[in-house]
Parts: C-alpha cells; structure tokens; sequence
C-alpha cells in the first residue's frame, strides 16, 4: 500500500513545524556553565512517516534562557537501527526513562551558529531516507543533541514509524467528559449557562467536537441539574443545548455529580461515593407554571381552579437516558482493592481502570479493554495512549500539539503491530480538568483517525465483541499522600458540623444539601492535576462552613448591674441566617453568689432570619461581689452552637432589704423619740400643776 498520498495529506493539515519531544536542560558539564534553562524540541515531518523518495526532514528549535551567548555548536541527529518491540520500551524512551534505550547511530549533522541569551534558533536537519538504515518494518527511536565541543547542552527525543505495507489498523475507544472547569460552583446560575451553551461557548464547543464521533460522553449530572432547575427562567440557548445532547448518537454514561471524586471518601472511611442529598432548597415553583398560565396563580382552593404544575423532584433533575448508568469513572491510579469493591457493592458497574492500575493475565482470546477482578468488572484503559490524547487535546500551541501527535503516531503504530489479532481495541481517556481555553479534541481526533494504523471504535463494540472474553486481573493497589488524606478528612469533618450544627434551622435540609452541593465540586476529580488550586477551594469551602456556624452568636454584653436580690438577666441571640433558628439558652453562674431559677436551665427560643431576639433569664443573688456567668446555646440535644460567652455581673445582694430595714428603724427612732419627748412634756407640766 503506498501511503504517500496519506502523508502529503497530513503534512499538508499539520505543517512541518512543532513535532517531536522537548527536553530541558540544566548546564552542569563546567564550573562556569550559565544559569538558566536551554531548551529544544525536534520536529519531524508527516508525523514521523518517512517515505523511500523523500528525506525525513528534521526542524530543530533550541531556546537559549541562560543568561549568556551560547558558543556556536553542532546539531546530531541519530536514530536506534533496532525497532521496538515492546510498547513499555518506547514509552521509556519518549519519557527520557533512566534505563531507555540509546539512539547511537548518526545519521545528520549541521552546524549552529551562537545563539545569544534569550533567542531561539531554528536548524533544519534533513536526512536521507537511505541513510536511517531501517531493515524491517516498524518504530525507530531518533534523538538530536547539541553540543559545543565536548558538551551537549540539549537533547530532544521522537520516533520515526518507517512503513510501506498495510497492517491491520489499532481499533481505539475513547472516553471523553462533557463537564465544567474547576472552581464552577454546585449548580449554575442562568448567566453562566448562557455563556456556556452559546454558539462559541465551552459546552457548545465540547459537544461540537464530540458529537456523532465514536467517543463515549461522561455526562456531569450537575449540568442537566443546572439547567432544569431553572424551568421556564432557563436560557434558551441552554435548553436547545440539552435538546442536542439528547438526541447525539454517541454512547452516554453519568460522571459523578460534579465529577466528585469516587474513590477518596471511601479512602477515609466513607461507605461509598458522596451523592448530592436534594435539590428541593434551590426550586422556585414560580419558574414552573404553565405557559397559558395568567399572571395571578390560580386559587387551589376555588371550585374548577385548574391544578398548579407539579414541581420537579431532586431525582428528576439529574435523570438520562444512559448508555452505561452505573459506570464508575475513577481518576487515574486511585483505586485499591477496597475501593473497587466498595463501588461495586454500592451498585457501580463497570468501573474504568488505568492499565497502571492493573495486572492482567491475557490468554489468546481475552479481551484488551475489559477484565474482572473478583466479583468487580473493569474496563482497562491505555495510559500511554491516553496521556498523548490528553497532551495533544490539552496542548496551547500548535507545536506542542504536533509534538504530542508525533508521539502518539508512533505509539498507536507500535500497538497496533502487538494488539491481539482475535481484538486489536484499546480504549482511552481524556483529561478530566476542561477550561475554557481552547481544547483541540476535534483536531485531534481528526488526525488520530488519518494515521493508516489507527480506526476509531466505540466503547459498546469493544464491550460487545462475541469474539474475546474479560482478562483476569489483579488491582495494583494505588497510594494516596497523607496531604490528601487530611485535606480529605477536613472537608468532610466541616461538612459534617454543619450538619449537626443544620439541627436549630426550621428546614435544615436546605441547609445540608446546599452545602453538599458546594463540597462535591471541591472534591471533582480534575483537582489531582492541580493540587495548589485543590488547596485553595478546600480552605474556601472550610471558611464558608465556618461562617455559617458563626452565624448564630450570643450577642456581646456589656456588665450587668443587678441592685435587687432577684432580677432578670437579658440574653440577646444573634441570627444571620436566612431561615428561622430554634436554640436552647443555659445561664452557669461561676461563682455561689448568683443562682438560676431552675425553671429557667435550658431556655428555648426562637430567633427569626436575620434578626436578634433576648430572652430573660430569672436569676436571684445570694451574696455582693462581681459574679463571672458562661452563657451557651445548644441544640435541642445538647449539643453546643457557636462559641460559648462570659458575662460579668455586679450583684448587690440584700441592697433594697437593708435599705427598707435601715428606713424602718429610722421611723422607728422618729416616732419613738417623738412619743419619748411628749411623755415627757406631759410629766414636766403635770409637776409644774402640782
């Protein structure tokens, strides 16, 4: 078969510049090396497919971001003679493995004039088709140094795929997510989705490029949810968006909600993966009236009032058609075996593997992409073949695309030639982290399909081929840095206090749900390629469950002057919420000289949204002095709300008695002294009359 008309194609679609391997170098080979990086890609043409009439031409770039003038220097190019013959082998090669092999035999030579600090030089290197000395069929290791005399300060890393004969194609089943980028909240705003769905927008363009194609979408729930919760407020772009997902060919499963990682709750104890508990505190029944209806609602009271339109439920928010509706989709190299055996006890079905992952034993008719663990079924996915798709999908320049498809060209070419001939599939995913950037899937697959070595497949064909049956297959258990497990833990243990603190609001599942909507994005999947952004929205997510549990407060008080023997104590209660809380006042005096009514221990009260209220507490002094009282609220059960707070009381006790004996006496002494001198008086005349 002559290809050469499928490699004019693709060097016509790629250009000739960007593909290859880019390796940073460190100038350590002299004392006086400069500081800084130099580094260097090497792009060869038509993917790496050399044909026998035309040289393979080679377009090096080197970047100088040293700070000083690099010496002019010489450009090699040499390849292994030997093909691969292992697909582990040519992966340790394209990553600059330790033990790779070596690309020994010179095939080119140009000279490089100095490149001065700061600049990057472009050097084309052509090489002879002859001069390879390729003797079979098959993937070739090439590297490119640059030297200086007796130091080589850059080397680059491809593979060359020299083929003249048809081979039977790689079948390749992609799994890609239709989901959001990270930091989007638990439901989204109508505003947002506009954008989104909007011709140009991220979900339009996701679905552009995957609809119709072979690619299995993972649907985030939480899109659908966003969208139906809004009813008639919705964007019209949204709803024609949803209407096109509908009706796509391609094969569906459900992501978990936000992309929630699966396996790290149940790494710290939990049963199973997190799920959203209601959506019920988010609907508007206002948004759910029918279309004929006028602008006064209808009278359910009123004979004939037509009936009110039924509100959606949590469950049919998120509800779809699914091609696969228990899949499970763990990130990559995060499962163990009691992982995988809690999701399939919680009902999930098959679940996704890395290749990393597993160990499989493959007989003459056993499947490439599935295998059975126990009593779990897993679908097995190419790490290598995916981490290409990803770099290329994910890459921002046209040359780091081309380096990733150069790559990938060779890696699908190797795979195809050791892929089972009874099931030549493999399957492989895609990054879980979409931004709104651009993201070159479409163009991608486009060229993924070109190659003569590659077939696009679905994932139902691959799992319903007659002709294979499931490896058996060991989990290489993942492990999981303590780092996550405590941000894991802190999560959850916020998320949980706000559960019982969730127990004074009059509708505390608004309040629970709410804010497990919040936490499952914090928890999306796509944050283990970005742990300082994970940090960032855990620390967020913390300090927002920290201000709700502030948010019922004892108000400040100032001393309180208690004149009487018995008196009131005025406890004021705080409540920034939005709904009613129920709370239970205490009042413990630290000091003998005051006593609580025991009537008055555990004082309900309630406090309306946003307001305060003071309830009196009854109290009776037993003695002067300064007297310290702890004043806490607490649910219904006891269970402490917010922090507790110190008051200080001046207690006078027995001021008003004293001050009544005191005036009693007094009167006492006035009369008496005033009987006293009349009595007198009395006697003196009575002896004056005598």
């Amino acid at each position: 078969m002559n290809f050469k008309p499928v490699r004019a194609a693709i060097a016509l679609m790629l250009g000739l510049t960007g593909i290859g391997a880019t390796t940073p170098i460190t100038p350590q080979s002299t004392a006086d090396a400069p500081s800084g990086e130099i580094t260097m890609t090497v792009s060869p043409n038509a993917l790496g497919m050399p044909s026998a009439i035309e040289p393979l031409h080679l377009t090096v770039t080197i970047t100088n971001q040293t700070d000083a003038e690099l010496d002019a220097g010489t450009v090699e190019a040499a390849v292994n003679t030997t093909r691969f013959s292992a697909n582990d082998d040519l992966a340790g090669w394209l990553s600059d493995a330790e033990d790779s092999v070596a690309a020994s035999t010179e095939v080119a030579s140009v000279d490089s004039s100095a490149i001065a600090a700061g600049e990057t030089r472009i050097v084309d290197v052509q090489v002879p088709t002859a001069d390879l000395g390729f003797t079979e069929e098959g993937v070739y290791a090439l590297g490119v140094n640059f030297d200086t005399g007796d130091d080589v300060l850059a080397h680059a890393r491809t593979a060359i795929t020299w083929k003249t004969t048809a081979t039977s194609p790689l079948e390749i089943a992609i799994a890609a997510p239709l989901t959001l980028p990270l930091g989007t909240p638990g439901l989204i705003d109508a505003a947002t989705l506009e954008e989104y769905t909007a011709e140009g927008g991220l979900l339009t363009e996701q679905l552009d490029a995957m609809a119709g194609s072979a690619v299995t979408i993972g649907i985030d729930p939480r899109i659908l949810a966003s969208i139906r919760i809004l009813g008639t407020s919705a964007p019209e772009s949204a709803v024609r968006w949803l209407e096109r997902l509908r009706t796509v060919p391609n094969a569906t499963f459900p992501l978990a909600y936000a992309d929630a990682d699966v396996t790290l709750p149940i790494t710290v104890g939990g049963g199973a993966p997190l799920t959203p508990t209601s959506f019920d505190y988010a609907i508007d029944p206002s948004l759910f009236a029918n279309e004929d209806d006028t602008a006064d609602a209808p009278d359910p009271t009123a004979p004939d009032s037509p009936p009110l339109p039924e509100l959606p439920t949590s469950a049919e928010l998120t509800v779809w058609d699914y091609t696969f509706p228990r899949l499970a989709w763990p990130a990559d190299n995060s499962v163990t075996s009691e992982t995988l055996g809690a999701l399939t006890v919680a009902g999930y079905s098959p679940t996704i593997l890395s290749s990393n992952n597993i160990t499989r034993t493959p007989t003459p008719t056993s499947s490439g992409v599935e295998a059975v663990i126990g009593d779990s079924a897993t679908i097995v996915s190419d790490q290598a073949i995916s981490d290409l798709l990803r770099t290329a999908t994910e890459a921002t320049t046209v040359a780091e695309w081309n380096i990733a498809m150069a790559q990938l060209s060779a890696t699908v070419a190797l795979a195809s030639e050791l892929a089972s001939p009874t099931d030549p599939t493999v399957f492989a995913t895609l990054s879980r982290a979409w931004t709104s950037d651009e993201y070159r899937l479409e163009q991608t697959l486009t060229a993924l399909n070109s190659l003569p070595w590659a077939s696009p497949s679905s994932l139902i064909a691959a799992l319903q081929s007659q002709q294979v049956t499931p490896a058996l297959g060991e989990v290489v258990d993942a492990s999981v840095d303590q780092d996550t497990l405590d941000t894991v833990n802190r999560l959850l243990t916020s998320e949980a206090q706000v559960g019982q603190f969730a127990n004074i609001v009059a509708d505390r599942d608004a309040l629970t749900a709410e804010r497990r909507n919040d936490l499952l994005p914090v928890l999306s999947t796509g944050w283990r390629e970005n742990p300082d952004g994970w940090a960032d929205a855990a620390n967020e997510f913390v300090d927002e469950s920290d201000a709700i549990l502030e948010s019922v407060q004892i108000a400040p008080s100032s001393t309180i002057q208690l004149p009487s023997d018995r008196g009131s104590l005025p406890i004021a209660v705080n409540n920034s919420l939005t709904q009613a809380v129920t709370v239970y006042v205490s009042v413990r005096p630290r000091s003998p000289a005051l006593s609580v009514d025991s009537d008055y221990t555990f004082v309900e009260m309630t406090v309306e949204p946003e307001s305060s209220q003071t309830v009196r507490i009854p109290v009776r002094s037993l003695a002067n002095g300064e007297v310290q009282l702890t004043v806490t609220i607490s649910d219904k059960d006891g269970n402490p709300i917010g922090q507790s707070t110190n008051i200080e009381l001046n207690v006078h006790a027995g001021w008003e008695t004293a001050g009544t004996i005191a005036f009693a006496v007094l009167v006492v002494l006035i009369f008496g002294l005033g009987i006293f001198r009349t009595i007198r008086k009395r006697r003196r005349v009575r002896r004056s009359a005598e």
